[in-house]
């Protein structure tokens, strides 16, 4: 066995700080991708729990829509859906406040009425 106090022989083992600051940047580049990729994957989880929402809070105005009404009352002033045209109103759940704007039209001739609902919210 060979000894040796000069820095050639002293270096055995281990890794010298070039190559400890390397590994730790390369480790620093990884976690940043890996969290990154993480931040994108919840983005698309808020947006479809903000479309259902939406949906649910468009099928709370039609179903409004529809127990106030009945085919005898479709022409009662106080029902909404004798109300033709477009209208708008509000609703927060959760701290977003989700915008609907429905639109009661007639068909001429069979004198059906159609309702398109529309729900908006922000892009946050």
């Amino acid at each position: 066995m060979r000894s040796c106090m000069r820095w050639p022989c002293l270096r055995r083992g281990g890794f010298s700080i070039a190559e400890a600051v390397i590994a730790a940047i390369v480790f620093v580049i990884a976690v940043t991708g890996v969290l990154a990729t993480i931040g994108n994957i919840k983005k698309p989880s808020a947006r479809t729990d903000r479309s259902l929402t939406a949906a649910y809070v468009g099928q709370q105005v039609l179903e409004a829509m529809r127990t106030n009404v009945d085919a005898g009352t479709w022409d009662d002033p106080g029902s909404p859906l004798s109300l033709l045209g477009t209208h708008s109103g509000s609703k927060p759940v959760n701290g977003v406040t989700y915008t609907y704007t429905y639109t009661v039209v007639q068909d001429p001739i069979s004198k059906a009425r159609r309702v398109t609902i529309t729900v908006n919210w922000p892009d946050n």
